[in-house]
């Protein structure tokens, strides 16, 4: 059994870290799981390993399982060995895939949170004059929040599951007879999972202490339903006729899953006690105004925010290293995570207007007819709107939307922050932080600036000392994009849907939708291009972009194909040179069967009744 010596502490759990020798060699026998809970720390520390399968999800990581961004249209990473290259050019399949733990991984976690339920509630093992009753229940509740959220994890996944309920399976049983099982239908597994957080919820608590931050709530066990309900909805599991040669999918569209994905996002509104994180300032009237800049810098940056809803206590050193240029620290920083040209081209103007609409075959823009004074040619003297120093700039990156400033970094742009002092970042061949004979380098021309501290001095300090930050798991600004996304399908009508859209939108400092887009009033079709678009932007590099368009069903016209970003081979930067020229980096593949992971050909030996994903 999986047991303490790999843990991922939340914060405030740190000081309840240490154990007794024989906890890593613990097995599965009754008398020894019977002394674990007869001690607060080993009962307690039981019940930090059922917390220790939640993935680390940082979209930035180019290692293990947080590799969502780099398989996407999001971003092009230099790193040619991590595992996401095997599924940009579509050669992973059931014996090698990036992740393929994550099934074995994810029942571990539900049935250590089995074998703790049991010891507390069934058996009882723990005396009360160790741990009060009431205390022991409100940690068995965690274990079952915790527990459907691996179910969770598994269906956005893999789809359909096997349900085991209360069960305590011996996933090292010899006797494989004793393991196979069939996989419950997609409805099931929805109906399960969501029934399980309806139940958590009354008995989580409203808030966490500061002590507590990182553990659930009522508002992170209703917002987990509400994606589930929303992903449910969306063609990918509702009316998908791709899936009807196996009865683990319904091939029959419901309309009243978008309603119950209405409700269950409002749900999340009207219980979780937080809001937008807004930062406001002076403008030249003397009016306070909302500033979009600190306000999205904040809202990375600010630990245990006010739009957190349930979020994880992490390395900021490990994310930033990812993203701060070679030019900086040398061989110390990594400087590979690159959006990709399709990403640039996401973002509005700043005064709300999509100027790209889509792309040719050859990667060329389709411009809207209103390109809202974007330019694809010639350079100007342009400002910064956080750095504040002027540079000339190429006519793309001029005058787009708060949000692209806090997330895409140019070549030819001041570095980020003011150490070192007037570093102007090069991304070409010999560039200071181009390709040149390095291993780490801009691979699409633009770095990822979204997880960067500007306050801090990455020159001098190492990336160990860098602090933490809470990285989102779920946080307001997703719940009002899921909520609107529903209203579209079910209620065009209510005054809700462009309400909670332009909260989001007035703090990313744009204009009301329906003040940019009066046409799309009323238009279920032009709403949800818009709303896509609106996530796209929002919600980049926070690792949605994979499963939203899965569950929209569009792999195959956003995540097939090539990739483009500006052309890094080139020698210089030079202004209207070779380097500003879109020039396709990477030809990722997607396939029909690619909407699903494939369950691993060993599990399949082991559970003979496993019936595969389609077209695996």
């Amino acid at each position: 059994m999986k047991l303490i010596n790999k843990l991922f502490l939340l914060i405030g759990l740190s000081g309840l870290c240490s154990c007794d020798s024989y906890l890593d060699k613990m097995n599965d026998d009754p008398l020894t799981l019977e002394s674990v809970f007869l001690k607060r720390a080993t009962t307690e520390q039981y019940l930090w390993n059922v917390y220790s399968f939640i993935p680390d999800e940082r979209g930035t990581d180019m290692t293990g399982t947080s590799t969502w961004a780099a398989t996407t249209d999001e971003a092009i990473y230099c790193y040619a060995n991590a595992g996401f290259t095997l599924i940009n050019n579509g050669s992973w399949n059931v014996s090698s895939s990036p992740g393929d733990g994550n099934w074995y991984t994810y029942y571990q976690g539900i049935r250590e949170a089995n074998i703790f339920r049991d010891a507390i509630l069934n058996k009882r093992w723990c005396p009360e004059t160790i741990i009060p009753w009431d205390e022991q229940e409100k940690m068995a509740n965690e274990a079952r929040f915790l527990r459907a959220y691996y179910y969770f994890l598994l269906m956005r996944q893999y789809g359909p599951v096997v349900l085991m309920y209360d069960e305590i399976m011996d996933l090292t049983e010899p006797d494989t007879k004793k393991l196979e099982k069939t996989r419950n239908t997609w409805d099931e597994c929805v109906d399960y999972v969501t029934s399980e957080l309806e139940a958590v919820v009354p008995l989580l608590e409203e808030k966490q202490t500061e002590q507590w931050l990182g553990k659930p709530t009522k508002a992170a066990a209703l917002a987990i339903k509400a994606r589930l309900l929303l992903y449910s909805a969306r063609p990918l599991f509702n009316g998908n006729k791709d899936y009807s040669s196996s009865s683990l999918f319904s091939s029959q569209y419901d309309a009243n899953k978008w309603k119950l994905a209405a409700a269950a996002n409002k749900a999340v509104i009207d219980t979780f006690d937080g809001e937008l994180v807004v930062k406001m300032k002076v403008n030249e009237e003397g009016n306070q105004v909302i500033d979009p800049n600190a306000s999205i810098y904040a809202m990375i940056t600010e630990p245990w925010n006010s739009e957190l809803i349930w979020a994880r206590r992490l390395s900021w050193g490990k994310i930033q290293y990812d993203c701060i240029p070679t030019g900086v620290r040398g061989t110390t920083t990594y400087g590979g995570i690159s959006p990709t040209q399709q990403m640039v081209d996401a973002y509005a103007m700043n005064n709300g207007i999509y100027p790209i609409v889509g792309h040719n075959t050859d990667g060329s823009p389709i411009y809207a007819g209103n390109k809202g004074g974007y330019s694809e040619s010639g350079f100007s003297n342009f400002t910064h709107p956080i750095e504040k120093k002027e540079t000339r700039t190429f006519n793309m990156y001029i005058n787009r939307e708060p949000r692209f400033y806090a997330t895409v970094l140019w070549s030819g742009a001041y570095w980020i922050n003011a150490y070192p002092k007037n570093l102007i970042v090069e991304f070409f061949r010999q560039g200071n932080s181009g390709l040149g004979t390095a291993n780490d380098y801009s691979k699409g021309g633009y770095l990822l600036r979204k997880f960067v501290d500007r306050n801090r001095d990455h020159s001098l300090t190492h990336y160990t000392s860098w602090g933490y930050i809470s990285i989102p798991i779920f946080r307001l600004a997703e719940i009002y994009l899921n909520y609107c996304e529903a209203l579209i399908e079910t209620d065009l009508n209510n005054p809700d849907l462009f309400y909670y859209w332009n909260k989001v939108r007035q703090r990313a400092g744009v204009p009301n939708i329906e003040a940019v887009y009066p046409e799309a009033v009323g238009n279920k079709e032009k709403l949800l291009e818009l709303l896509k678009r609106e996530r796209q932007v929002e919600l980049a590099f926070e690792g949605h972009r994979y499963f939203d368009v899965r569950f929209w069903k569009e792999g195959e016209k956003y995540f097939a194909g090539p990739m483009y970003g500006m052309n890094y081979t080139a020698d210089n930067h030079d202004e209207n040179g070779e380097f500003w020229k879109r020039t396709p980096v990477e030809v990722h593949i997607f396939r029909n069967k690619h909407y699903l992971y494939p369950i691993k050909q060993k599990e399949l030996d082991r559970n003979k009744l496993l019936e595969q994903n389609p077209y695996w």
